[in-house]
């Protein structure tokens, strides 16, 4: 028999309340009296008695004390198991801030790069614009060169500007 299988037949034998497992001062007598028969049965009774409550007692002095102590050893456990959540609690709530200003820092970045991509959209349609506007300088300023060499300069200026050829002249000194 292996000791597990002891102590679950002490437990059987303890639950039952069967010899030598009892509290039974009766049964204790009279086992007793069956080994030293000179002793009455009464008497060992009586005694039994007595010896079983007295353990009964002690044992129940002592539960307190032994409840005491498993309660502070609860308690201290209770204590120790607060103080990791609270240290959980307080690195969560360190990265948690950590981690929504670092959301809010990305949020201004987006933010920022919208604008730049904002302006520089803007920027190729003005260069669209300024391309479309040096092609028309351009096809203007052809056009005056072949009013100068074809000696129509004064019909091209009041054609194309609305001024004359004189209006012109003063123009030209006139700008620094």
């Amino acid at each position: 028999m292996t000791e597990l299988d002891g102590m679950a037949k002490l437990t059987e034998m303890t639950l039952q309340q069967q010899w030598p497992h009892t509290m039974d001062a009766q049964i204790w007598a009279e086992e007793f009296v069956k080994n030293f028969p000179s002793i009455e049965l009464d008497a060992a009774r009586a005694w039994f008695a007595n010896a079983i409550m007295a353990g009964y007692d002690t044992a129940m002095m002592r539960k307190p004390e032994a409840l005491k102590s498993a309660k502070d050893r609860v308690l201290a456990h209770d204590a120790e198991q607060r103080a990791v959540i609270e240290q959980l609690h307080e690195e969560l709530t360190t990265s948690t801030a950590l981690y929504k200003n670092t959301i809010e820092q990305l949020h201004k970045e987006i933010e920022q790069y919208k604008q730049e991509l904002i302006i520089s959209r803007n920027l190729a349609s003005l260069a669209t614009d300024l391309g479309d506007e040096k092609s028309k300088t351009i096809t203007r300023l052809r056009e005056a060169l072949e009013a100068l060499t074809t000696g129509e300069c004064g019909s091209f200026l009041k054609t194309r500007f609305g001024i004359t050829l004189k209006q012109a002249q003063r123009a030209l000194k006139e700008t620094p």
